[in-house]
This record gives C-alpha cells, structure tokens and sequence, in this order.
C-alpha cells in the first residue's frame, strides 16, 4: 500500500511533464492506464523490461509523459480532486464521479 507522500510524489511527477513508472494500486475511477499516461509495472523485472522498452523508444516515451501530464491536470488537481469528491457525497457511485 503506498503511503500520502508516495502518492504526492505520484503527482508531482508528472506535473514536471515527465514520464513516471509505478507499481499498480487502485487510485480511483480516474486511474492511469499502463502504456497510454502511465508506466505501470508489478515486478522488477516487468520494471526492468519496460524502462528498457521505453529507453529504446523516446518519442513513445513523450506521448505518454505528455498524456500523464494532460490526464494529471484534468482529474488530478486540487480543484478536480474536490469536484470528484462532492459528486460521490451527491450520491454519484465513485466508479462514475
């Protein structure tokens, strides 16, 4: 389970417009999706082989450090954060918020 600060390191990442890999954990109905905005990986070598991957690949590795940072700023600001949490109170099922 990651903690608060991991998961605020999480964010600040991809703010620097950068490309981050992370082990999978559920975030919420807005989640990263593996190889679209996001490097997700479950073990070291899954880790290993995909850094390999996206080393050999820069431009695949821009589109989806530009994507983190596109999907970063539409759900994952403090305003979107908030707005997120006022429609699940609403009632909205978070899966859909």
């Amino acid at each position: 389970m990651s903690t608060e600060q991991d998961r605020e390191n999480y964010y600040l990442s991809l703010n620097d417009d950068g490309v981050l890999a992370h082990e999978e954990f559920l975030l919420h109905s807005n989640d990263f999706i593996d190889g679209e905005n996001i490097v997700k990986y479950k073990s070291v070598n899954e880790f290993e082989y995909k850094i390999r991957e996206y080393l050999n690949d820069k431009d695949e590795c821009i589109r989806i450090g530009k994507n983190g940072y596109e999907h970063t700023k539409k759900y994952h600001t403090g305003r979107a954060r908030v707005e997120y949490m006022l429609k699940v109170m609403e009632g909205i099922p978070w899966q859909e918020a």
